[in-house]
C-alpha cells in the first residue's frame, strides 16, 4: 500500500481509571489511503488532571484497513474488507506522527500495536517497521496486541526486544468458553481452534513474564460470578506473569448493531476484587466520557 496522506487531526482530553495514570491528552491523526481510512494516536499520559508528571508517551498504530477477526464490538467490524499495511506503512505513519510531536532521541516512548489490525495475519511487517524505528531510536517500549496468541507467535514477538523492550504482550479475553469466544470473534474460528486454556499453556511454556488479559467486559456475557470464578482457575498456575485489565467496552456501531453493552463499573470493580481475592493480580480500566477516542473506537465512524 502506497499514497497514505494525513487528512485530519483531533485533539481531546480526558480522565481515565487506570493503573498507574489517570490523565490523557489524545491526538488521533487520519490517514486517507487507496484502501480506506486509518487511524493512529498519539498519547500523553499523566498522573492526574493537573498534568504535573508525565507518565508517558505512547504512539499506537494501526495494523490495517479493517480487521480478519471481525470482532462483535470492535468499530472494525463495520469495515466490510481488511488489507493489510505493509511495514514501511507502518513506519511513515509513525514518522509522521513522531514529527509532529517532536519526540527528542532518549526520551522515553512507548510505541503500541493496538490499533485496528490483527498481528497474527500481518506479525512480518510488525517486524519490518519495529526494525526501521529501531534504526532511528535508541531508546523505546513495544507492546503488542492480539486476539489469538500462539507459542510461535509469542517467540516471534521476543525477537522484537533486539530493537526495543518489550512492555507489554496483551491478549484480548470475552470469554472462557472457546465456543463463546468464537462467536464474539468470528475470526477465530476460520483459523485456529483458540482458546485462553491453550493460551494459559503458551504463557506457562515462554520465558517472559509481562502478559496483559485485557478482559472486555460485556454485560450479562462474562460478568457473572461464575465466569470471574472460571477464568481465575485458569490463570492460576500463571498468576505471577500475568495482569489483567478490565476494560470497558466503548460502544461503536457494531457493538449497538450486535445488542453487546459494557459491563456497569459496579460490576467491573466486583470482577477486579474477586480476581485479586483468588491472588490474580487485577485492575479497572475506563475513560470518565465516551469521546469515541477510546479503545475499538475510530472517531471517524462518530
Amino acid at each position: 500500500m502506497t499514497k497514505l496522506k494525513l487528512i485530519k487531526t483531533y485533539q481531546v482530553e480526558n480522565t481515565y481509571a487506570g493503573h498507574g495514570w489517570s490523565h490523557e491528552e489524545t491526538y488521533k491523526y487520519v490517514f486517507q489511503c487507496p484502501s480506506g481510512i486509518l487511524e493512529a494516536g498519539f498519547f500523553l499520559h499523566y498522573n492526574d488532571a493537573s498534568k504535573s508528571i508525565l507518565v508517558k508517551r505512547v504512539i499506537e498504530l494501526p495494523l490495517s484497513v479493517g480487521c480478519y477477526m471481525g470482532c462483535l464490538f470492535c468499530a472494525s467490524g463495520s469495515i466490510p474488507q481488511c488489507t493489510p499495511l505493509t511495514g514501511q506503512d507502518m513506519f511513515d505513519i509513525y514518522l509522521e506522527v513522531q514529527k509532529v510531536h517532536s519526540v527528542r532521541f532518549g526520551e522515553p516512548l512507548l510505541i503500541t500495536f493496538t490499533g485496528i489490525g490483527e498481528i497474527a495475519d500481518n506479525f512480518t511487517a510488525v517486524h519490518e517497521c519495529v526494525r526501521r524505528i529501531g534504526v532511528s531510536r535508541p531508546k523505546f517500549d513495544i507492546t503488542l496486541s492480539s486476539c489469538r496468541w500462539t507459542k510461535e507467535l509469542m517467540e516471534q514477538a521476543l525477537f522484537l526486544q533486539s530493537y526495543g523492550n518489550i512492555r507489554k504482550i496483551q491478549q484480548t479475553y470475552v470469554h472462557y468458553d472457546a465456543d463463546t469466544m468464537h462467536r464474539l470473534i468470528p475470526g477465530l474460528c476460520d483459523v485456529t481452534e483458540f482458546s485462553i486454556a491453550q493460551w494459559v499453556n503458551c504463557v506457562s511454556e515462554i520465558a517472559f513474564n509481562r502478559f496483559r488479559l485485557n478482559y472486555v467486559a460485556l454485560r450479562g456475557i462474562n460478568d457473572s460470578s461464575e465466569n470471574v470464578q472460571a477464568l481465575a482457575r485458569l490463570l492460576h498456575p500463571v498468576r505471577e506473569k500475568v495482569l489483567v485489565r478490565v476494560s470497558m467496552l466503548n460502544k461503536t456501531k457494531t457493538s449497538v448493531k450486535n445488542g453487546l453493552r459494557s459491563a456497569s463499573i459496579e460490576m467491573m470493580e466486583l470482577v477486579r476484587m474477586q480476581l485479586n481475592e483468588m491472588g490474580i493480580q487485577a485492575y479497572v480500566f475506563y475513560s470518565h466520557k465516551n469521546d469515541g477516542m477510546n479503545c475499538g473506537q475510530l472517531i471517524t465512524e462518530a
